[in-house]
């Protein structure tokens, strides 16, 4: 990985995979399988390592999600010597290392890569996961001293460089051997308790409840199925509550009542679930005595790592409450009041973790409760600290409330925008704020949402992550509508989406320019001064990422079933956009626009070749020629020329002599593949 940037890892947690084969029929699942085909695709390929630098260092700078991070990893155990030695400084990352979705396969690439290392690189990474036991907060020791422990074991013995590390295996030699490199059977709260190994008379039923839970971790059940186990849980809830004298163990008892909450909340989510039934009542009574329950337990010295990566470890019963008792409000028959009791309690609970399973589920009460949920909206917008609870308010809350009611929505994001700009966690509040705005803004024209998205715009440097979430959000729009068959409506959303990747490169211009005119006249470190151009830098940068993306250059699917109309389209209108970023000279930058241009030869090849032409004349100044990937590209381009579009350069001056020019300046510095070029000119003429 690049190692001048710092990455960013968020666990995902309402996302919850029971092994690493994805699900091909869901959406996320066949992202991802698409995400780690590519990977695949070029992890070996010594042909794509400039585009194996590029994908990692477009990784570095803008993910944060622990799945992608993942699949690296995936990939760098399948290949250790060429993309796993890309990747090892992950294995140097305390995140990744302890991150319950990314651990495994840490432990996978330390596995297969650590005979190729240096006695440097194996010292590095012995140190950090020692580090594990020690960096863990409070009450997690245990389970950090057991990630140390697994990865220790993921290492050659023979190959170990410190003492630390080489005890540590010793004393797991006589411990029994290091832990399997595997998902812990036990939940994590497991670690943090001393429970004894007595044998459980209900061990049978227990099974059949965490195999019921396992299957509808993501999918709700069906009626049939969750009655299916109705009488299990039952069975089970009844044994538990029999005094037995010594033959339970307390701990045992403790994670079977869990397993039957967490058993429950899966059953909310059946759509035909009633609360009249035997069952429904079976449901609400054991959720509604969770949700008094004394776990988890409010330690305020964790909110800041909360807030950080909003993880609560294993299951515990107020969390469970949360989540099921604000699901099955949404239902006509269960709007009792002391459900309704219960969510308004648990939505102000000391602990975020619960706060959270509310906060992001209160749309559930917009038919069933919604005086309660208004209420309850408002109270959150303007008083609720955790930052990790309002990034799951605005989303899965506040998100899909706006298509019906954008002022409301867009008053109470405001007023969460507003307040949140510093702390732990607050990036991604306002990422999640400004998506909304510039989703109200592109698809509703609302007022308020254009005012703060095109003034986020219009002051570019301090906000380059708003900026950047405001493009990436209109490239999703900048090929919306079929062209044959105009849709007046889709056509606005697809024209302002436009205006916004063209007012962001002359928001940037303008910000330079003021920086520059402002150099003599204050007292800014040269250090600050400089990051603020660099922010710059990179926001122009990833506004000709966002247009290569949008045009369909990258996708290989796409281009065999690719519309010239469609593509005519998206180069007209993409023509000021590329007007305006012709300004910088960035070679990243002018490199994404070449290739989209590469892309759309098709469109119209006279324009498009004296459009390339000027482009890397222009990107001299910013020493484009010096790069490997431009000679390649250029190359690339000018054979496809002589190849299929020979009658351009024949009968159009302007574009032989921009070829000329072109030439030169890649012989000027002493490219072979330019010179040999330059001997074929004659065969425009053939």
């Amino acid at each position: 990985m690049p190692n001048d940037i710092e990455a960013r890892i968020n666990v995902d947690t309402h996302i919850f995979w029971e092994n690493d084969d994805l699900s091909p029929h869901d959406e996320l699942g066949r992202m991802i399988n698409a995400f780690s085909t590519y990977l695949v695709s070029i992890a070996e390929d010594p042909h794509r390592s400039e585009e194996r630098q590029t994908s990692l260092h477009i990784i570095a700078m803008h993910n944060v999600h622990a799945l992608l991070w993942r699949q690296l990893l995936v990939c760098g155990a399948a290949h250790p010597f060429t993309f796993g030695r890309t990747i090892q400084s992950l294995l140097l990352a305390v995140p990744v290392l302890e991150c319950s979705i990314t651990t495994i396969a840490a432990g996978k690439l330390l596995s297969a890569l650590y005979s190729a290392l240096s006695v440097s690189e194996c010292g590095q990474i012995e140190q950090t996961i020692c580090s594990l036991s020690k960096v863990m907060p409070e009450g997690n020791h245990k389970w950090g001293e057991h990630i140390r422990d697994r990865l220790l074991g993921c290492l050659d013995v023979n190959a170990l460089v410190t003492e630390e590390a080489k005890d540590r295996v010793e004393q797991l030699g006589y411990e029994g051997g290091a832990p399997p490199n595997e998902d812990p059977v036990q939940p994590i709260a497991a670690w943090r308790s001393e429970a004894t190994k007595s044998n459980e008379p209900y061990q049978h039923l227990r099974q059949l409840i965490k195999a019921f839970t396992a299957l509808h971790g993501k999918n709700p059940p069906s009626i049939q199925e969750a009655e299916a186990i109705f009488l299990t849980l039952r069975s089970l809830r009844e044994i538990l509550s029999t005094p037995n004298g010594d033959n339970v163990d307390e701990y045992q008892h403790f994670t079977a009542w869990v397993e039957i909450v967490e058993a429950c909340e899966c059953i909310t989510r059946c759509e035909q679930l009633s609360c009249i039934t035997e069952l429904g009542n079976f449901v609400s009574s054991v959720l509604l005595e969770a949700a008094v329950h004394p776990e988890p337990i409010y330690r305020p010295e964790h909110d800041v790592d909360f807030d950080n990566s909003p993880a609560w470890g294993g299951n515990t019963p107020r969390i469970n409450a949360a989540a099921g008792l604000t699901t099955i409000a949404q239902y006509e028959d269960c709007i009792l009041p002391s459900i309704l009791e219960a969510v308004e309690r648990l939505c102000f609970d000391e602990v975020p973790a619960v706060r959270l399973q509310v906060a992001g589920r209160l749309f559930n009460l917009y038919r069933t409760a919604p005086d309660m949920m208004w209420r309850l909206l408002d109270r959150l917008s303007h008083d609720e600290p955790s930052r990790s609870v309002l990034e799951s308010f605005v989303v899965f809350t506040l998100q899909p409330l706006a298509r019906n009611h954008a002022d409301q929505a867009a008053d109470l994001v405001k007023s969460i925008y507003i307040r949140t700009s510093l702390g732990a966690g607050a990036s991604r509040v306002r990422q999640a704020c400004i998506n909304l705005f510039t989703q109200l803004y592109m698809y509703q024209n609302h007022a308020l949402s254009r005012e703060i998205v095109l003034a986020t715009i219009d002051r570019p440097y301090g906000l380059y992550n708003e900026n950047w979430h405001i493009t990436a959000v209109a490239r999703g729009a900048l090929k919306l509508g079929p062209v044959k068959a105009p849709n007046q409506q889709l056509d606005r959303v697809r024209q302002r989406a436009w205006s916004v990747m063209e007012r962001v490169p002359g928001a940037v211009w303008a910000a330079l320019q003021q920086i520059q005119r402002d150099q003599a006249k204050t007292n800014e470190r040269e250090e600050d001064r400089q990051e603020r151009i660099c922010d710059l830098y990179r926001l122009v940068d990833s506004v000709g990422s966002d247009l290569y993306f949008a045009s369909g250059a990258s996708d290989e699917i796409y281009k065999q079933n690719r519309s010239i109309e469609n593509d005519r389209r998206f180069y007209i209108e993409a023509e000021p956009v590329l007007n305006a970023l012709r300004t910088f000279k960035l070679p990243s930058l002018v490199h994404y626009l070449l290739q989209t241009l590469e892309f759309l030869i098709p469109v119209n090849p006279t324009q498009v070749f004296l459009r390339i032409g000027r482009l890397v004349l222009d990107a001299k100044e910013g020493g484009y020629q010096y790069e490997l990937s431009a000679i390649g590209l250029i190359v690339r381009v000018v054979e496809r020329y002589l190849a299929e579009y020979r009658q351009v350069l024949r009968e159009d001056e302007q574009c032989l002599q921009i070829l000329i020019r072109v030439l030169d300046t890649f012989v000027e510095v002493g490219w072979p593949p330019a010179w040999q070029l330059t001997y074929r000119i004659e065969e425009i003429f053939q």
